[in-house]
C-alpha cells in the first residue's frame, strides 16, 4: 500500500512517424535462440527482430536477428507493430508508451515479473503466456494495440517535491502524475 510513481521514460524513446505493423521485435535473452527462431520461422505473415547475444546481424528466413544495441533497438521499438518479451519493467514500461501490442513470457519465479503481468492482464495491457508457442503468438499478432500511455515526466515533477522537503505529503505528487499519465482514470472505469 505504498504510492507509486508512474514510470519514468528515457529521452531516447520517440514516437515514429510510421509503425511497420507486420515488424515484430523479440527480447528474450533468457530463451534459447535457436528454439525462438524455429518457432518464429514457421510465422510467415511477420519479419520478427530478434535482439539476442551475437557478434553480428544476420537474417534467417524472416527472422533478423540483431547484437545488442540501445541505439537500434530503440529504433525497432519504435517502428515496431509489436513486443514478444519477458516481463521486465523497463522495456513493458516503454512498450505501453508508444502504445505496443505487448505479448510476454513472465520469468518463472520472478516475483516483480509475475506482478507485471498480472497487471497488464488485469487492466487489459498485454498478452501473458507460461509457454511460447505458435498459435498464441499467430493469435496476439492480430490483437489491436492499446492506445498510447505518453506517461508524463516525471522526473523534474519529483526533483521539484524533493526541493520542497514536505517529504510526508506525497499523495498529491503522485495523484497528479498517475491522472496525467490518463491510466487513472482507466482503472476507475
Amino acid at each position: 500500500n505504498q504510492a507509486i510513481l508512474p514510470p519514468t521514460i528515457p529521452d531516447d524513446i520517440k514516437f515514429p512517424s510510421k509503425i511497420k505493423e507486420d515488424k515484430i521485435l523479440v527480447y528474450l535473452p533468457f530463451e534459447d535462440l535457436e528454439s525462438v527462431k524455429r518457432l518464429l520461422k514457421g510465422i510467415k505473415t511477420h519479419t520478427f527482430y530478434v535482439y539476442a547475444n551475437v557478434e553480428k546481424p544476420y537474417q534467417d528466413s524472416n527472422v533478423f536477428v540483431r547484437p545488442f544495441s540501445r541505439k537500434n533497438f530503440v529504433k525497432d521499438l519504435s517502428e515496431c507493430g509489436g513486443l514478444i518479451c519477458n516481463t521486465g519493467f523497463s522495456l513493458v514500461s516503454e512498450a505501453l508508451h508508444l502504445g505496443k501490442k505487448i505479448l510476454t513470457k513472465p520469468l518463472a519465479g520472478q516475483t516483480e515479473q509475475e506482478s507485471n503481468a498480472l497487471a497488464l492482464e488485469e487492466l487489459g495491457l498485454g498478452t501473458v503466456v507460461e509457454k511460447l508457442q505458435k498459435k498464441d503468438i499467430r493469435e496476439w499478432l492480430y490483437k489491436s494495440p492499446p492506445e498510447p500511455m505518453q506517461y508524463p515526466e516525471v522526473i523534474k515533477p519529483l526533483a521539484e517535491w524533493i526541493v520542497k522537503g514536505n517529504w510526508h505529503e506525497h499523495h498529491s505528487l503522485v495523484d497528479d502524475l498517475w491522472v496525467k499519465s490518463g491510466l487513472k482514470q482507466k482503472i476507475i472505469k
